[in-house]
C-alpha cells in the first residue's frame, strides 16, 4: 500500500468533497465531484500496486507515454487542419487549450524517467514523444503552462546546485524558491497590464481572469469554512455580477472554474479542505525532496 499518511490526506480530501454534498446548490454536481476523486485514489493505489515491480512498471511507463505521443499528435493534428485553432480544440479530447496544455505537460516528467533508464527503443519513443509535446503546448500558448515549465528548470537547477550543501542552505533554498517564483509571476501579471504592445484578444483573456479570481475571492468572503459544495463554483460566482467579463456578457460563455485551482477548492470546500490540500502538497514535496537529498545519482534524483 501507498504510504498510509497519504492515503488519509486524500481521503480526507475526499469526504470533505462528499460532505459537501449537504449544503450545494447543485447535488448532483458536488457527487459528481467526489465520486472523481475517489476515482482517482482508487487509480493512485493501483498504479502504486503496479510500480512495484520492475516488469510492470516498465509496462506502464510505456503505455503513459505511448498516451501522451497519441494525445499530442492527434490534437496537433486536428488543430493544423482546422481553419480556425479556436475551433479545433472543441474536437480534441480535452475540449479546451488550457486543459489540453496542463495534461501534456504533465506527461513531461514520466518521458524524462523515460529517458534516464529506458532502453534504446523507449528511449526513441520518449524523445518523439517529447519533440510533440513541445511543439502541441507551444502552438497552444498557455501561459501558465509556460510559467510551470521555466519553473520547472529553474527548481531542477536549483536542486542540482544544492545537492552538496548544508541542510540549511538547502531548507533556505527551497523555502525561498516559491516566494520568489509569486514576486516572479506578480511581476510578470504587472507587466503584462502595461505592455501596450500585448494584443487585444490576449489583454481581454488576462482581465478575465484577474475578475473570475475577484469574484472568487467574494465567494469565499461568504462561505470561508465549508465553501459552496464541491462542483459548485460555477453557479455561485455569477452572482457577483458578470456585467464586466466580455464573454459571459456577450457570448453568454459559462465558466466552470476561476482558473486558478487555490481560490477554487477553498471557494468549493472551505478552508478546511483548503488546509488538506496545502498539506498534501507540502508533505509529498518534502518527502520526494528528502529522497533526492539522499540520492547522488542524477538518473535516480529524476
Amino acid at each position: 500500500l501507498p504510504d498510509l499518511r497519504i492515503l488519509g490526506l486524500l481521503f480526507g480530501f475526499y469526504i470533505i468533497h462528499l460532505t459537501s454534498t449537504g449544503w450545494s446548490l447543485n447535488t448532483a454536481d458536488a457527487i459528481f465531484e467526489s465520486q472523481k476523486i475517489l476515482l482517482g485514489i482508487g487509480c493512485f493505489v493501483w498504479a502504486n500496486h503496479l510500480i512495484q515491480q520492475p516488469s510492470r512498471r516498465s509496462i506502464l511507463l510505456q503505455l503513459i507515454v505511448f498516451s501522451g505521443f497519441f494525445i499530442a499528435g492527434y490534437s496537433l493534428f486536428e488543430m493544423l487542419n482546422q481553419p480556425n485553432n479556436v475551433t479545433a480544440f472543441t474536437f480534441t479530447m480535452a475540449g479546451h487549450e488550457n486543459l489540453l496544455s496542463s495534461l501534456l505537460f504533465l506527461f513531461i516528467p514520466f518521458i524524462l524517467v523515460m529517458l534516464s533508464k529506458a532502453g534504446s527503443r523507449a528511449k526513441a519513443l520518449g524523445l518523439c514523444t517529447l519533440l510533440v509535446l513541445l511543439i502541441t503546448i507551444a502552438v497552444i500558448g498557455t501561459r501558465s503552462v509556460f510559467i510551470a515549465m521555466v519553473g520547472a528548470v529553474l527548481f531542477y537547477a536549483l536542486i542540482g546546485f544544492i545537492q552538496k550543501k548544508s541542510a540549511l542552505v538547502q531548507k533556505i533554498a527551497i523555502g525561498a524558491f516559491p516566494v520568489l517564483m509569486i514576486l516572479g509571476f506578480t511581476l510578470l501579471m504587472n507587466l503584462y497590464k502595461s505592455n501596450d504592445t500585448v494584443s487585444d484578444k490576449k489583454m481581454a483573456s488576462f482581465t478575465e481572469r484577474l475578475l473570475l479570481w475577484e469574484k472568487t475571492t467574494k465567494v469565499i468572503e461568504e462561505n470561508p469554512v465549508i465553501g459552496v459544495g464541491a462542483g459548485n463554483w460555477q453557479y455561485n460566482y455569477a452572482k457577483f455580477s458578470v456585467a464586466d467579463i466580455d464573454k459571459a456578457n456577450f457570448y453568454n460563455v459559462f465558466f466552470k472554474r476561476p482558473h486558478n485551482d487555490f481560490l477554487w477548492v477553498w471557494a468549493e470546500v472551505g478552508i478546511i479542505g483548503f488546509t488538506i490540500l496545502l498539506v498534501l502538497i507540502i508533505f509529498l514535496g518534502s518527502k520526494s525532496l528528502r529522497h533526492v537529498f539522499k540520492t547522488q545519482d542524477q538518473k535516480a534524483r529524476i
